[in-house]
């Protein structure tokens, strides 16, 4: 055997894996086998030394379909008993419910003192009693085939304990969730706050000209920042675009170098420009006198970033790196920089002294009581100290020295004549006498701040716009020095502005004017952070209505997907409405986290109207608070465990590992037996070897014609865990001693967030919400996951639920998520052709009532681009129900197909032969068969979501499977070639084609 060289930290390369299987199927590798050589090399000697073998490689694949499936592959492992071949196979091969049955079949084999011989014997024998006529694990699994929830009805507290555990699981995912969106959602009031910030100046004018220094001083650092980060910008942009530095770095380095610092100097220009006003409302302000220091400021930091890159390029060539030879001798370019960074000052100087120092009405708070008489009802009132934006219209000549005012916002007051409290609605309007004026202060509200939340919506993603205008005015002026790349660089990069402009825009129209709307606070005040008499409007209650009829949609289309799927197709659109769904869903969510964020900042505790840093102190309190709790919820509140794996995996060991244990023992309340799981590395070194198919989700993967598969293949056996591409780790240790159960549960998690091809970021985010979450999370076996493939599972949450959420699942993170194998290939077939199988049985159990062979046609495509071996077949006659009846009679369960391993491993290398099973019914089957496929019109492909069933339903299913069988062979000796020869013979009846007749010549293989 050739030694596997790769150890610790370094996982095993694909053919150091199937060379240890070799050995453990069919002994010590050939002796001229080259134990140093290239990984291509081994594995072309590998697949020689396995086209050679006396007795040809052979697998039995199952494939996926759930329940259905695994019932109707339990007839068939019992008619390939009775044939003599169940115990032939090298390996078996399962996906999702053929998983189900496949590793009741290898938990049995552990558990049969015989080994497999002895599970053959069990299932091939003749009945021995008329009251006990099966063995007892297949007994076990009748009494089990409504497995999830084995006692069914709504009196069933199985039923019940699905329910609850579903509710217990969503609801502690989403004190994590939530409270992390909670605190994202805070930063747009964080910025709101601080751009509203006001010095306290005091009554001694030297303070308050000290104060106003030392706000200057801080207003200056800001700029000096938003200074670096352009020229930072700059300086990436001169350091990549392909004409000047041609540095090719990764987007992920231009979202962090070039993306990150223009957004953070937008923001902090845009603050820096309010708190200006905040600082020196009330000064005169020469506006042209300040065109000149925007246009200097932009122009100084496109430059600086240009100078920063020259020095950069310095090193490099210090270095003897590549060096750009063209940047910094072209006049022209440097001219056109110099152009466009004065237009942007002269934009940004447009903006800010024409969009936001409109002149707008002086506003009053009273320091002290005032009495004032309404002017509609002529009642009297006392108002209150600290009532705030209250308008003076001026003096009315009719009514002498009495002053009219307007209140902006609600106000409690005290009735004068009966002295008991009554609110004055904003817009009320009154009279105060000339003696009370002295009890209003002004106002110190820059403009900015009286329109804060318009500000922050919009302020920073005017300055990207700016900046995407400087990228283009770039492209153009800049055409005749730059080429067609540059111009790519540049329209790519501007693309990323704009996503962030339309990001912020919108995030912020919900945050801010979202739960604005909702609250209907009639104060009409914009200026305060959290302030308000906030309650649940009309508007409120409505949305939280909305928001639970949402819910209970979103939850009910989730759980029927898979029949409405398939029953109505793409005509019903079926698809496009649980996307639609799925937005208005997380905009309710957003809209109602938003509004409970906005009763928790209006709480009296909480506020002093006055007070800026009170109103700052609010919003970073509830951002702390937030973050904090979905910290510590992170912590303990684990991925894994509170998904809805663990339930199902529960649930499958005791229906299919536990059906052969005789020793059992089940906790008397649960009905669950932890002895039941096997670990995966301990299974039966007997034939076959297991080979559990799984898929590693790449919904954000960087192979762009994976673009639709969104995943790749990822297998479990006792000897190996992992993948093609990321490698592979021994059983024994990874995920901490992975079990069969896991292997098991992984390898048939249907419903996740990350589906492989069936992956749709929108409805990730739902189903990760609802905790729709059946696949696992485990250490990657590459090299990213050195650290954290021995482990069972994430220790801290908060990444791998986000990265579901947004559909960031990779293959380059410390933990993988994994999930159905079906999200891949549904057939298991894929990995025995890389395995280099000569026979091949497929037993397709997949929802296919029309037989549009789609998992075969799935399976036939990825095998011929990954590996480039065709797969043929000639004409299929296996019909569908819907068939006409002329068709039936002629109809078949199987058909032979051809697998082109000389297309690849050359001429010598035999072809390999597939034998093609599929459930089909045509009015010849036994009585009960056809008399449930009249009673049930899907029969027999019902809906692989229907995971309960009933008596009947597991015995046809059973019965088609064996009775297929029976069809297909009664007794071939054990012998592939005697199997193949009677298919063709007893049930297609016809001759082998030439390339398979002569595969059949020959000695027996045994």
């Amino acid at each position: 055997m050739a030694k596997e060289t790769s150890s610790g930290n370094s996982s095993l390369p694909l053919h150091e894996v199937l060379e240890a299987e070799f050995v453990a199927l069919h002994g010590e590798l050939p002796a001229n086998y080259p134990s140093s050589a290239e990984p291509e090399t081994r594995l072309r000697e590998l697949w020689a030394a396995i086209h050679g073998l006396k007795e040809k490689r052979s697998a039995l694949c199952m494939s996926g379909g759930g329940l259905r499936s695994a019932t109707f592959g339990l007839g068939i492992l019992q008619g390939l008993a009775r044939c003599g071949l169940l115990d032939k196979f090298d390996y078996l091969s399962t996906v999702s419910g053929g998983g189900y049955i496949g590793s009741w079949l290898s938990a049995w084999s552990k558990n049969d003192t015989n080994g497999i011989r002895g599970v053959v014997a069990e299932l091939k024998r003749q009945p021995v009693s008329t009251l006990n006529p099966e063995p007892r694990p297949i007994r076990h699994l009748r009494e089990f085939s409504n497995y999830l929830a084995p006692k069914t009805g709504l009196t069933s507290v199985d039923f019940w304990t699905l329910i609850t555990t579903f509710l217990r699981n969503m609801f502690l995912n989403w004190l994590v969730l939530i409270s992390w969106l909670a605190a994202a959602m805070t930063v747009p009031r964080l910025y709101l706050a601080a751009i509203s910030l006001q010095p306290n100046w005091g009554t001694d004018p030297n303070i308050a000209a000290h104060v106003t220094r030392s706000w200057d001083s801080g207003l200056n650092i800001l700029v000096a920042t938003a200074f670096a980060l352009i020229a930072a910008a700059m300086a990436y942009a001169v350091i990549d675009v392909p004409s000047t530095g041609n540095a090719r770095l990764p987007q992920r380095r231009f979202l962090k170098y070039r993306q990150l610092p223009l957004l953070l100097a937008s923001l902090i220009l845009a603050a820096w420009w309010a708190l200006f006003w905040n600082i020196h409302w009330g000064e005169p302000f020469p506006a042209d006198e300040w065109l000149l220091k925007f246009v200097v400021f932009f122009v100084a930091s496109y430059f600086s970033g240009g100078l920063l890159a020259v020095v950069i390029f310095a090193l490099r060539r210090a270095k003897k790196k590549a060096r750009p030879g063209r940047f910094t001798d072209s006049l022209w370019r440097l001219g056109t920089i110099f152009a466009i960074s004065a237009l942007a000052g002269f934009c940004l100087w447009v903006m800010a002294t024409g969009m936001f120092l409109a002149p707008s009405k002086i506003e009053f708070r009273l320091k002290r009581d005032c009495e004032a008489t309404q002017i509609l009802g002529g009642q009297k009132a006392i108002i209150p100290a600290g009532t705030q934006r209250v308008i003076i219209d001026g003096p009315a000549p009719s009514r002498g020295n009495e002053f009219k005012i307007t209140l902006t916002r609600d106000c409690e007051a005290i009735q004068v004549a009966t002295q008991k409290e009554m609110r004055i609605p904003a817009g009320s309007q009154a009279w105060i006498t000339e003696k009370d004026l002295d009890a209003l202060e002004r106002m110190r509200v820059p403009l900015p701040a009286q329109h804060a939340l318009n500000y922050v919506c919009f302020a920073p993603a005017l300055i990207l716009a700016v900046l995407l205008l400087v990228n283009f005015l770039f492209s153009g002026l800049a055409s005749w020095v730059t080429e067609d790349e540059d111009r790519e660089w540049w329209g790519r990069s501007a693309a990323w502005i704009l996503i962030t402009i339309v990001c912020w825009i919108v995030v912020n129209a919900i945050v801010l004017w979202g739960a604005q709307v909702i609250t209907a606070t009639t104060t009409g005040n914009q200026l305060d952070v959290f302030l308000g008499q906030v309650h649940a409007s009309t508007e409120a209650k409505g949305l939280l209505g909305a928001f639970g009829g949402v819910t209970a949609i979103a939850g009910a289309l989730l759980a029927i997907r898979s029949k409405l799927s398939n029953t109505f197709g793409q005509k019903a659109g079926f698809q496009f409405l649980l996307v639609a769904v799925a937005i208005v869903f997380f905009v309710l969510l957003s809209l109602v986290i938003s509004w409970l964020l906005l009763l928790l900042g209006s709480l009296h505790w909480l506020q002093n109207p006055n007070d800026w840093l009170r109103q700052l102190f609010v919003v970073c309190f509830l951002t702390g608070a937030t973050l904090l709790f979905g910290l510590v919820m992170g912590f303990f509140i684990n991925a894994n465990k509170f998904s809805l794996h663990a339930s199902y995996r529960n649930r499958l060991i005791r229906a299919f590992l536990a059906a052969s244990r005789v020793t059992r023992r089940p906790h008397l309340f649960t009905g669950f037996d932890p002895e039941d799981n096997i670990a995966l590395h301990e299974l039966s070194s007997e034939k076959p070897l297991h080979v559990l198919n799984g898929t590693l989700n790449l919904v954000k993967g960087e192979q762009l014609a994976w673009q639709e598969r969104r995943a790749e293949s990822f297998t479990m056996s006792r000897l190996h865990c992992g993948s093609l591409q990321v490698g592979y780790r021994p059983s024994d240790k990874y995920g901490n001693e992975i079990t069969l159960g896991t292997a098991l549960a992984i390898s048939g998690a249907a419903a996740n967030p990350s589906m492989g091809y069936h992956s749709s970021p929108v409805l990730g985010l739902l189903m990760t919400l609802f905790n729709v979450r059946l696949g696992w999370w485990l250490g990657n076996p590459g090299s990213p996951g050195g650290s954290t493939w021995q482990r069972s599972g994430p220790r801290y949450s908060v990444g791998p639920l986000f990265s579901e959420a947004a559909g960031n699942t990779t293959d380059r993170y410390k933990y993988v998520n994994l999930s159905d194998g079906g999200h891949f290939e549904n057939l298991g077939l894929y990995q025995m052709v890389l395995r280099r199988c000569h026979y091949v049985v497929v037993s397709d159990g997949g929802e296919d009532p029309e037989c549009s062979f789609a998992d075969l046609g799935e399976a036939v495509r990825k095998i011929r681009i990954d590996f480039g071996i065709p797969i043929e077949f000639g004409p299929m006659s296996i019909y569908p129900r819907s068939a006409l009846e002329t068709l039936k009679t002629s109809g078949h369960n199987c058909a032979i197909g051809r697998i082109r391993y000389s297309m690849v491993d050359g001429a010598g290398a035999p072809d390999g032969v597939l034998v093609y099973i599929k459930p089909a019914c045509y009015g010849d089957e036994p009585r009960d068969i056809y008399e449930y496929f009249k009673r049930n019109e899907t029969f027999p492909h019902e809906s692989t979501s229907d995971q309960f069933f009933s008596e009947s339903q597991f015995e046809s299913y059973r019965m088609l499977g064996v009775y297929t069988m029976e069809k297909l062979c009664t007794d071939c000796g054990g012998d592939f070639r005697s199997f193949i020869r009677g298919i063709l013979k007893r049930h297609l009846e016809m001759e082998a084609p030439g390339w398979l007749a002569e595969s059949l010549d020959g000695s027996e293989n045994k």
